[in-house]
């Protein structure tokens, strides 16, 4: 298990470094070209767009994630899982289009509300939600079936191809906003669809109801669960564009922008974990085998941590220039609650077990903590009051997690029987 994890870990880890080195080398192209009000209306938009793609898609990805791997011997389930899976999504995805292209004028006025923006960012925002859930359904399925070199690929080609379609609206064409969704639209539905020419054998299979009824069974109570984690971790940008401005929200953006290289240590962790917990979870030696990890993890993640906090004031100088010196205080706590917050996935017990229900009450209460914290915090300390919040709240969710995980799924105290 180890030798794949680290192999697949790798691969997942390379294409991370990568999309982030892309986003990082383009980061100052975009500063040089929109301002600090308009890089926070994106940053907004894609934060938006992240509450967004859970409700629509009922976080029924995760439950590929947990069903495809157990069945690795079995092709037909696999398949039948996965096109069940994506019809749901495209279907959901065909309603709210016409909801939403119904009522552009309301759902602009409430989103948009006190900004600036173009007559056709609605538009321009909403395919940019479909293009990235198309993208993110087929790496799901590329990962789920151990396929992490396809998976690579399609990462970073997409990454680089949305970036030169950026550069060319905002520098050529001078969209702002707009040209960086279009980009973003057009780059990762071109990677989308040339994955889904690749899964071609699983769209053979039609959408099979009963497969469809056991993943929302699963991933459903998840919905509040996984709302309740981006409260913990993104609901500080909603409430500092509400409570602050759009300009300090793009500062605020940087410093998330710095402080999520750390991510690079995680998705590839990550991507590689989930299906191989999940196909290994009986044998007595991935408990083991999750505790070495987990220990490795703490050494690289703080390190790196620690490493960042030291580079930060000359690479922030140099990728981004003068006029953002508050990031140098936000780095180091936002990159500490990304490494706290990411250590979750060591502890698989409640995913494993369907306490679904569970998992979603906590995480749930620890966003509805955040919440009060933001909202007590940033009038007192700005943008390093939300910065705060999200620390103790990255803290409250892994702890949460962690304990709960150790009752049904035992990995530091593993002499305790499961419940």
């Amino acid at each position: 298990m180890i030798k794949r994890f680290l192999q697949d870990s790798f691969l997942y880890t390379i294409a991370g470094l990568l999309t982030k080195g892309i986003g990082f080398i383009m980061l100052p192209v975009y500063l040089a070209y929109l301002s600090k009000e308009e890089f926070g209306l994106f940053d907004y938009i894609l934060t938006i767009g992240t509450f967004f793609s859970v409700i629509i898609s009922m976080e029924v990805t995760q439950a590929v994630y947990r069903f495809v791997p157990e069945y690795k011997d079995d092709l037909n389930k696999q398949n039948q899982y996965m096109a069940s899976a994506f019809w749901f999504v495209m279907a959901a995805y065909v309603l709210v289009s016409v909801i939403v292209f119904s009522n552009v004028s309301r759902i602009e006025a409430l989103l948009f509300e006190g900004t600036s923006h173009a007559s056709n960012l609605l538009q321009w925002t909403f395919l940019a939600y479909f293009a990235m859930s198309l993208l993110y359904i087929t790496l799901i399925f590329q990962r789920a079936q151990f396929n992490s070199k396809g998976s690579t690929v399609a990462a970073c080609i997409s990454a680089l191809l949305t970036a030169m379609l950026s550069w060319v609206a905002i520098a050529h064409f001078k969209l702002g906003v707009v040209g960086l969704l279009a980009g973003l639209a057009i780059g990762q539905l071109s990677v989308g669809l040339v994955n889904c020419l690749s899964l071609a054998s699983v769209f053979k299979y039609r959408p099979s109801l009963t497969r469809l009824k056991e993943m929302l069974a699963f991933s459903s109570p998840l919905v509040l669960s996984s709302l309740g984690v981006l409260t913990a971790t993104l609901i500080d940008k909603v409430m500092i564009k509400e409570m602050m401005s759009l300009a300090d929200l793009g500062e605020y953006g940087v410093a998330a922008r710095f402080a999520s290289v750390l991510t690079l240590i995680m998705v590839g962790i990550q991507s590689a974990l989930a299906p191989l917990v999940y196909s290994n979870h009986q044998d007595p030696t991935t408990r083991t085998k999750l505790l070495q990890l987990l220990k490795g993890y703490v050494v690289l993640s703080l390190g790196g941590v620690a490493v960042l906090y030291f580079i930060a004031e000359p690479l922030i100088l140099l990728l981004v220039g003068e006029g953002f010196e508050r990031v140098y205080v936000l780095l180091p706590v936002l990159a500490l609650a990304v490494v706290i917050q990411a250590g979750y996935a060591f502890f698989p017990g409640l995913n494993i077990y369907k306490k679904t229900a569970m998992l979603a009450a906590l995480n749930v209460f620890t966003g509805l903590v955040n919440i009060v914290l933001n909202y007590w915090l940033i009038p007192l300390y700005g943008l390093f009051g939300a910065a705060s919040a999200t620390l103790v709240s990255s803290v409250l969710y892994f702890s949460l997690n962690a304990l709960f995980s150790e009752k049904y799924y035992p990995i530091i105290f593993q002499k305790r029987k499961p419940s």
